[in-house]
């Protein structure tokens, strides 16, 4: 078995609309540029809608934050980890606990 290693402070981090706009293609999305207002589309491989990324919500709202977990398959907090840094936490093994 294996586990992210994401550091305490990125579960109460905020994450910026740059910063997502910058890294969600790490996560398997494409930004789309919007034609007019300001809503840019997020478009990921297996969902079923875009993402709705807004420069006018900054930082993203945790609820806005929630939708990806559907749309990517990971937990929460790696998703705010690859958003604010761009890259995947670190997978480590996790130790088996032994029952004597």
């Amino acid at each position: 078995l294996y586990a992210y290693e994401i550091p305490p402070e990125v579960a109460a981090a905020d994450v910026s609309f740059e910063n997502a706009k910058n890294h969600c293609s790490v996560l398997g999305g494409s930004v789309r540029k919007p034609k007019r207002g300001s809503h840019h589309k997020v478009k990921f491989k297996n969902a079923a809608r875009p993402w709705v990324l807004d420069p006018n919500n900054d930082p993203l709202p945790e609820r806005f934050l929630k939708q990806l977990v559907a749309m990517t398959g990971r937990p929460l907090d790696v998703i705010k980890y690859v958003l604010l840094y761009g890259k995947f936490p670190t997978l480590r093994p996790k130790m088996p606990c032994s029952v004597s």
